[in-house]
């Protein structure tokens, strides 16, 4: 497939390098000019420009956050002019843009899925990501080989993209719990005398196993 690449930080680097390696043609764009230059050496091409990313098949965008996504990619040229069936925005992005974003790209002919992923750097470069997929059926089946690229499973979450937003930020929600309640837990751990790291050993390898208290409890 030939797909257009938005936005080469850690995540997008290592996904657009999964494509690659599953024989997508993949044409990269990054406000800096750097992680171009570094995609291009494993087998890109560069896009030049955003209007050059749309003019592939499909697109994907990882790019920070709302601010970001509304600036650069919600401009109704662009997409008056862009020649790709379907955008997949793969950003942890708020219900509300997804929302404003399928109206958008649905006036222009575009069809528009989020897929935010579970899953950070390294598990993006072994392609073990979870994708969080919503958006029309069709959609979905189109860009289902991208995210068998990328991601170890893809959860379809129905057809209104908000709700992979929806998901994702739930998701985000208890990891952030987690973080705060192993926090205090350590605290407790450490004014009584015992150190921190036995009591996460003991609780990840009994009541808490996985990788949400072993890595981010590490």
């Amino acid at each position: 497939m030939d797909v257009g690449f938005i936005g080469l930080g850690g995540m997008g680097r290592a996904m657009a390098r999964r494509l690659l390696a599953a024989g997508h043609s993949v044409r990269v764009w990054n406000r800096s000019p750097a992680p171009v230059a570094e995609l291009v050496a494993d087998g890109a091409t560069a896009a030049g420009t955003l209007a050059g990313a749309f003019g592939a098949q499909v697109v994907v965008s990882m790019l920070a956050d709302d601010r970001v996504v509304e600036s650069l990619l919600l401009d109704e040229e662009l997409l008056a002019e862009a020649q790709a069936a379907t955008h997949v925005n793969m950003a942890t992005v708020s219900p509300a843009l997804a929302r404003r974003a399928a109206e958008l790209h649905a006036r222009h002919g575009i069809g528009y899925v989020a897929a935010p992923v579970l899953g950070r750097t390294d598990v993006a470069a072994a392609g073990n990501l979870n994708v969080l997929a919503a958006g029309p059926a069709a959609e979905l089946d189109r860009v289902a080989p991208l995210f068998e690229a990328m991601g170890r499973r893809t959860w379809p979450l129905g057809e209104d993209p908000a709700a992979a937003n929806v998901a994702k930020i739930s998701a985000n929600f208890l990891l952030v719990s987690a973080i705060e309640a192993f926090s205090e837990a350590a605290a407790l751990a450490e004014a009584s005398g015992l150190d921190p790291a036995a009591l996460l050993a003991v609780l990840t390898d009994s009541l808490f196993p996985g990788p949400v208290y072993a890595g981010y409890g590490g």
